[in-house]
């Protein structure tokens, strides 16, 4: 789960990172240059956001089978009621 939130918050930084990277490309390049500088950013910047939301979606993939898995121990933990035999 860790390793989940981590990589959450490294994609989240990229996207950060990418967006001021356009920011500074766009000042620095000139009016030619600008438009491939633009370009490229906002590929960078889409292509980031597709990983993050398939990262998402392998979270909650990962985040179901865990449930399953504590519910299925806790169904083998805790006694099932079994019906009542009088001696």
């Amino acid at each position: 789960m860790d390793a989940l939130r981590n990589t959450n918050r490294l994609l989240c930084s990229q996207v950060y990172v990418a967006a001021l990277s356009w920011r500074f490309s766009a000042t620095v390049s000139s009016a030619g240059g600008f438009v491939q500088t633009d370009c490229v950013a906002w590929n960078q910047l889409v292509m980031t956001r597709l990983r993050h939301e398939e990262l998402e979606s392998e979270l909650v993939g990962y985040k179901l089978l865990y449930a399953e898995a504590v519910h299925q121990s806790r169904q083998d933990v805790v006694p099932r009621p079994t019906q009542y035999q009088p001696c």
